[in-house]
């Protein structure tokens, strides 16, 4: 299992039960990040390198950016969501779901009770502990 760097709750995860597909939710990142090219539904590689600002003065490599259709199941249901440019970082050390852009693209998220709850309008896509 991938280990978060920070505390970040662990929000979507998709695929078969032996290796799921696990996203950890950041306020703090400006774009969604997966590290594994294999994942994307489409996929454009950069002409050049984008360097990512992270904590302190650390950099990354965007390499390329694309879709992925992720699988989530909430509640017994399971629903297909697409993520939209979603940037290429090998050296990301797990895939990094920015709450910021889900909030640019009309979700909503709250924090009450010790749980995050994502939602599109009406409908609540996650509820999850905090840490």
């Amino acid at each position: 299992m991938i280990k978060p760097v920070t505390n970040m709750p662990i929000v979507w995860s998709h695929r078969y039960a032996s290796q799921p597909d696990v996203w950890f939710a950041d306020s703090a990142a400006t774009v969604h990040i997966s590290p594994n090219q294999e994942d994307f539904t489409s996929y454009q590689k950069y002409d050049k390198c984008q360097d990512i600002k992270t904590f302190g003065q650390n950099t990354v490599k965007g390499i390329g950016e694309g879709d992925i259709l992720a699988e989530i199941s909430f509640r017994g249901e399971t629903k297909k969501i697409r993520l939209t440019n979603i940037m290429h970082v090998l050296s990301a050390v797990g895939k990094i779901l920015s709450l910021k852009v889900l909030d640019q693209r009309g979700f909503k998220r709250y924090i009450t009770g010790g749980q995050i709850h994502i939602m599109n309008g009406a409908e609540v896509y996650e509820e999850v502990s905090l840490g």
